[in-house]
């Protein structure tokens, strides 16, 4: 049997681990028939985005007709942040496989209820290296005043479950219907969640923002458009260490995962048989209230080339996969244009991975990452270094460089689209998988 070995890294965060996988498919030579991940090696792993990745690339390992096989971590830690976040039982869901095939040596970890039992608390804190005694006087004092937080956090992951990926039921529409409004009344009524991402968020008030404008947005676009048969997600509320900067920020994390068809295809089918993917009343809709929006691409660590992509685009080449996945974030722009409101989403088609933007990128300062097919695409704002770096590498026949105001006009959103493109014999991503990064300051 060919086997091909994976070893998760140490620090095992999702670039380090998606460039292990990319490094291990495109040097295998042979016939793939298992795939082994090995997780001695980790000491530290990122709760949800790293796990979502994990889970999603065995999926696409099944679907491929590979088995797999997973060696456990020696470390405690990262024992424990695998159960709580119900790394293993999520993995069954989505690929049918039982752990007592894939894991077996983990089997009665879970029949004495060891995934449940434990103190979340001191496993952060191992994990990332300042734990010293959970039970002294000085820590437990130090989770009880921060401040709404780590001891409600604690409480969301452990007792509530809130954090830890989950998975939905996709079986049927009235099973995604109601899994839709089961996920936006659990995060509506998420009372906690808002109060800290609002005392922790400068001068905004959340509201009903991260129901309404990125949870019921992003799980609406994989319900409506990529005839999804699965789909989980899962959050993770970063920890403070305990003698951290207060200037230090940190982040709130949410992701999703879906087994449809990529965002690309879904638009690519219309362009492909000369079909509108324009709502044009959306569009001047949403800009006739918001800024129009404008994409600076780059690719990886090279330097942003020069053509922009404007939300103002006329024409899209059915070809351009990497302008038809940034098209899906302008509004009015849908494979079903003129496509009523429902239940699923209420608003107008061509308009929920606007708002998802503007929410996030604009509005929060975040970041929206989006793994599909062979790309990974980081969408954030432009910064002030940004412009200065596209002013300085613009090509131009004058001797004296552009002013930012002679570019860059008070009256459009710019946006930085950094591209990550895996070639050769890595296999392409199945699904979409898109992870929201919304920074805190702990006050």
């Amino acid at each position: 049997m060919s086997q091909l070995v994976i070893n998760i890294p140490g620090e095992a965060r999702v670039d380090a681990i998606e460039r292990v996988f990319y490094e291990q498919f495109n040097s295998f030579d042979g016939q793939i028939k298992e795939v082994i991940l090995d997780f001695r090696s980790v000491w530290f792993i990122e709760p949800s985005t790293s796990t979502t990745y994990i889970i999603a690339m065995l999926y696409m390992c099944k679907e491929k007709g590979y088995s797999f096989k997973i060696i456990p971590p020696g470390n405690n830690g990262v024992k424990i942040i695998l159960y709580t976040w119900r790394f293993f039982e999520v993995l069954e869901e989505v690929t049918s496989c039982k752990i007592s095939e894939f894991a077996p040596t983990l089997e009665n970890d879970f029949k004495k209820g060891k995934s449940i039992n434990v103190r979340l608390s001191s496993a952060i804190n191992r994990n990332l290296k300042y734990y010293t005694d959970v039970d002294s006087l000085d820590i437990q004092g130090y989770f009880k005043k921060k401040y709404l937080g780590q001891d409600g956090i604690c409480f969301l992951t452990l007792n509530e479950k809130f954090f830890p990926l989950l998975s939905l039921n996709f079986d049927s529409p009235e099973s995604k219907q109601q899994e839709f409004l089961n996920e936006k009344i659990r995060w509506r009524n998420a009372e906690l969640i808002n109060r800290i991402l609002s005392n922790n968020l400068t001068n905004l008030e959340i509201k009903d923002e991260i129901a309404d404008n990125v949870i019921c947005e992003t799980i609406s676009n994989a319900i409506i458009h990529s005839t999804a048969c699965k789909f989980f997600t899962g959050s993770y509320f970063q920890f403070t260490e305990p003698n951290a900067n207060k200037d230090t920020t940190y982040h709130f994390t949410i992701n999703f995962w879906d087994s449809g068809k990529s965002i690309i295809e879904t638009l690519k089918l219309p362009l492909i048989n000369k079909k509108s993917i324009i709502s044009v009343k959306t569009k001047n809709d949403f800009l006739s209230k918001h800024n129009e929006i404008e994409f600076f691409i780059k690719y990886e660590d090279k330097k942003y080339i020069e053509e922009s992509f404007k939300s103002s685009f006329s024409e899209l080449d059915p070809d351009d996969d990497e302008r038809i996945l940034l098209a899906a974030f302008f509004p009015g722009v849908s494979c079903s244009p003129y496509r009523e409101p429902d239940i699923f989403n209420q608003i107008p088609a061509g308009i929920g991975l606007s708002y998802l933007t503007n929410t996030v990128v604009k509005n929060l300062k975040g970041e929206i990452a989006i793994r599909t097919k062979k790309y990974f695409l980081n969408i954030r704002q432009l910064t002030g270094y940004d412009k200065d770096q596209y002013i300085a590498q613009r090509k131009t026949t004058d001797t004296k460089k552009p002013k930012r105001k002679e570019i860059f006009s008070d009256k459009t959103t710019y946006y930085s689209a950094k591209f990550q493109i895996f070639n050769n014999q890595m296999p392409e991503f199945i699904g979409n998988m898109i992870t929201i990064r919304i920074p805190l300051k702990y006050r």
